[in-house]
């Protein structure tokens, strides 16, 4: 069989241009010419019952769809380890006395690298009630894995804000690692008073005077923008960040896995609740889709971080906002998170995000991976920051 008989019927088959080489390498190289020549014969003829079924009867061919997806599905599905390579790993782990694996240094999370091994091969979920700054919270993380390692990659895909708004807000994180002075004299927190406040809007503007009572610009500031522009720039060429939006399934996802998986990759999906899967009732939804996500990191070898909502509780009757106008925010435990028994059954670990005392507040319920009984902690002092490239306006007196 020639490559181009391969190639054209992986391309009826509906598979997208830019996956298509790396599928007919890995066929080519599992599979063998011979065996290939014999799947993919079985593949023309069921994709000739289709186009006829649907031909002749006018309804669309679900039987041989079905057969034709279990067909590819064991062309091109990932090897994974066999039982043999899984001893032999633990029993030289043990033969050297390996120290456990970190897998990434997050120098501005050193309490999230201690408790998960350096969030290694896993599922994790990270819920919060809405406006908390979840998102911005999983940037900041992000970009302290992506910018702490250097053979590492993510993979962010947002199910609710647009692309361009990620990206902004990636940028915005991005300033905070690449200013100057931007570290205390014992080097364990960002200095946030050198740390100008930084809005993710893509404009000429910094902030709002209310004297001039006109948005102004100023040149640190924009000078930094710009900087943290062209370090996601570079980044993104060398494939290190992906940003993907709109309407996601776990078809679709899985794709984006497999084109853009590296040596140490993290995927973050946010608004998990989003995902375009339709199922009899939210419990079967929910069962599906986090054990879709929990088998993930076995395929690939890769870190999964679910972003989900918290349920709708109301914790006190009467006006949620306090006599200041702020809404009133109570702590939030797994027990909020919808579908908590399901995701956390599936997920490696689990936490909630909340404020406390004006400070966010990481509370981990549960560990698989280690072990360790993970605790409340309020010193992500920096996180503060993370808050500020939510601003749309900054005002030029409160940055004084």
């Amino acid at each position: 069989m020639s490559k181009l008989n391969v190639e054209e019927t992986l391309r009826a088959l509906g598979l997208s241009e830019n996956v298509i080489p790396d599928y007919v390498s890995r066929i080519n190289k599992d599979a063998g010419l011979e065996k290939a020549q014999k799947e993919f014969i079985e593949l023309k003829e069921l994709l000739m019952e289709a186009f006829t079924e649907a031909d002749l009867n006018g309804t669309y061919p679900v039987k041989q769809i079905k057969q034709l997806s279990k067909k590819l599905e064991t062309l091109v599905s990932v090897q994974l380890e066999t039982q043999e390579e899984v001893l032999a790993n633990i029993v030289y782990m043990q033969e050297q006395k390996k120290k456990p694996a970190t897998k990434f240094l997050l120098e501005m999370n050193k309490h999230i690298q201690y408790k998960t091994y350096g969030l290694k091969n896993g599922f994790y979920v990270i819920s919060a009630d809405s406006q908390i700054g979840k998102t911005g919270w999983m940037i900041q993380l992000a970009v302290d894995a992506l910018v702490s390692n250097d053979r590492s990659n993510i993979i962010f895909i947002s199910l609710d804000d647009s692309k361009a708004e990620i990206i902004n807000r990636f940028i915005c994180a991005l300033a905070y690692r690449i200013i100057p002075k931007k570290m205390t004299e014992d080097g364990k927190k960002l200095n946030t008073q050198n740390i100008p406040e930084i809005n993710c809007v893509p404009s000429g503007y910094s902030c709002w005077d209310d004297v001039q009572n006109c948005f102004i610009v100023d040149p640190v500031t924009e000078a930094i923008k710009k900087k943290a522009t062209e370090v996601f720039l570079e980044y993104h060429l060398k494939r290190r960040i992906t940003v993907v939006d709109g309407i996601n399934n776990m078809a679709s996802i899985e794709d984006c896995v497999y084109r853009n998986k590296g040596e140490k990759t993290l995927l973050v999906v946010d608004a998990a609740y989003n995902i375009d899967e339709h199922y009899k009732n939210d419990l079967e939804k929910d069962a599906k889709v986090s054990l879709f996500f929990k088998l993930l990191p076995v395929r690939y070898g890769i870190t999964v971080i679910a972003i989900k909502e918290l349920s709708k509780k109301m914790k006190a009757k009467g006006s949620q906002i306090d006599e200041a106008g702020e809404r009133k925010k109570d702590p939030a435990d797994i027990g909020d998170t919808k579908g908590s028994v399901i995701w956390e059954y599936n997920s490696t670990a689990m936490a909630t995000l909340y404020e406390y005392k004006g400070k966010v507040c990481v509370n981990f319920q549960k560990n698989k991976a280690s072990g360790r009984r993970f605790t409340r902690y309020y010193e992500q002092e920096y996180l503060k920051n993370a808050y500020r490239e939510l601003d749309l306006v900054v005002k030029y007196g409160e940055k004084k």
